[in-house]
């Protein structure tokens, strides 16, 4: 007679070398922790956008044009933007983006904003 069993599995365990971490802190160092290295290098940006990411980017500029200065405190109208477009190697990071009012961002277009 066959029964259901359970196998456990440990996966949230790895064997590295001092090396290894490292290496690895300073790659993470160089993009300011911002992201996971796989998040970072992830062929697709506009996923890496979340709604938990739009917030902190929202609270952060303070509901704020940051081209023309218009507050808008409902958060209604105004559009989180990459600084440099993920077109041009820009990446979904905090300090890539910043919050537009949808006329600035849609004057903006694909350029490199200072």
């Amino acid at each position: 007679m066959k029964t259901s069993y359970k196998v456990s599995v440990l996966d949230s365990e790895i064997a590295v070398d001092w090396d290894w971490l490292v290496q690895r802190h300073r790659k993470l160092e160089r993009i300011g922790f911002e992201a996971t290295l796989k998040e970072y290098h992830s062929r697709d940006q506009r996923r890496q956008m979340t709604k938990e990411l739009r917030q902190q980017i929202m609270k952060r500029d303070h509901y704020t044009c940051q081209n023309c200065g218009k507050y808008m405190p409902d958060g209604v109208g105004l559009q989180i933007d990459h600084i440099i477009p993920i077109s041009k190697g820009g990446k979904t990071v905090a300090s890539n983006l910043q919050v537009l009012c949808s006329k600035c961002n849609g004057r903006k277009g694909n350029k490199r904003t200072t």
